[in-house]
């Protein structure tokens, strides 16, 4: 076995293996003490003080070359863990000083776009004021453009309307032009309130202002814009208590009104039915008895500017319906459509009660 180990070791250190140089050194000795402590039990040498101070010799070698091999690998080692400790510290100071280094840049950066961003929120800012006294006085002037176009259209539209009346009756022709006078100077005010109320209501924070309506006269104002007969109103049951914004109300109720008399025939009226639903509120249901819409046209109804095939040469701008729909979603309610073709189209609003 001896023979073996050295061997192995042998090999190893001819391979390069380091530590196979201690195991020779420190076993060599030793096993020099065994081999001829062995000898001298075979007979071989002369037993005898040889053999034992060889074998105490070889052991006190042994155990004076491992003392040191250890020792100085002990050594080795410690002074590698205080090179890498050494290193590890300066690298870490090196990387504390490089980061912050890297945070005083990134803080002044940062500071320089706070200040610049600073400067372009005091910009939008004063743009935004500029934009919200712009949008004020658009919608000043335009309400007093309004006001100023509706008085002589009211005059015209009263006037036409007494002289239509008058005991002696106007020749066919002269009762057309009454007619068209008449529609004109309406459709002229449905635009004005189409467009005042597109523009008050158009964006995320509309103004609503709620207060005690009567239904009844809502419904009386707005029936009071289209010619005797036209609109044929019944009145099933009021709510004792309704709030609304009552000029909002009256543009969406003139409104659908307006839609469905534009498609109904002359001779058939529009009807309006007027209920109180469950809960207090008011439902109003208008029915015409025109071509219908399409089915294919039902979902886009109430979109902005959406005009149908059955609407192609007539006046309007797409607002109308979208108007209703908006002024019933921003009062909590709903509208509804249904409609067969060729038979006639059902408007429902449904508005919350107070």
């Amino acid at each position: 076995m001896i023979g073996v180990l050295l061997l192995v070791a042998s090999w190893l250190l001819a391979r390069g293996h380091r530590p196979a140089r201690l195991f020779l050194l420190a076993f060599g000795v030793f096993y020099a003490g065994v081999v001829l402590r062995y000898l001298c039990n075979l007979g071989v040498l002369r037993s005898g003080e040889v053999g034992d101070l060889g074998m105490q010799a070889g052991s006190l070698l042994h155990m004076a070359i491992m003392s040191l091999g250890i020792t100085g690998r002990y050594n080795t080692l410690k002074r590698e863990k205080a090179e890498a400790q050494a290193e590890t510290i300066a690298a870490t100071r090196q990387l504390a000083t490089t980061l912050e280094a890297r945070v005083a840049e990134r803080t002044a950066e940062l500071t320089v776009e706070i200040e610049h961003r600073g400067e372009l929120e005091k910009e939008l800012r004063r743009a935004l004021e500029v934009e919200q006294i712009a949008r004020r006085d658009q919608r000043e002037f335009v309400a007093m453009v309004s006001h100023e176009f509706r008085t002589p259209l009211t005059v015209i539209d009263t006037s036409v309307q007494q002289l239509e009346s008058s005991p002696d009756p106007p020749a066919e022709r002269t009762v057309r032009r009454y007619r068209n006078i008449t529609g004109a100077t309406r459709r002229m005010t449905s635009l004005m309130d189409e467009y005042l109320t597109f523009d008050r209501l158009d964006g995320d924070s509309v103004p609503v202002h709620l207060v005690p309506c009567d239904p009844g006269r809502i419904v009386e104002r707005a029936v009071a814009d289209f010619s005797p007969g036209r609109i044929a109103v019944e009145i099933r049951s009021l709510p004792r208590s309704f709030s609304c914004d009552p000029d909002l109300a009256h543009v969406a109720l003139r409104n659908l009104l307006e839609n469905a008399e534009k498609h109904s025939p002359e001779d058939r009226p529009v009807t309006l039915c007027v209920r109180a639903s469950d809960g207090g509120g008011l439902e109003l249901t208008v029915t015409d008895r025109g071509e219908g819409v399409p089915p294919d046209e039902m979902p886009r109804l109430f979109e902005k500017y959406f005009r149908g095939r059955g609407a192609r040469g007539r006046p309007g701008a797409g607002l109308g319906l979208y108007l209703v729909d908006r002024i019933a979603r921003i009062h909590g309610g709903a509208v509804s459509a249904e409609s067969v073709p060729g038979e006639g189209t059902t408007v429902r609003i449904s508005l919350p009660g107070s």
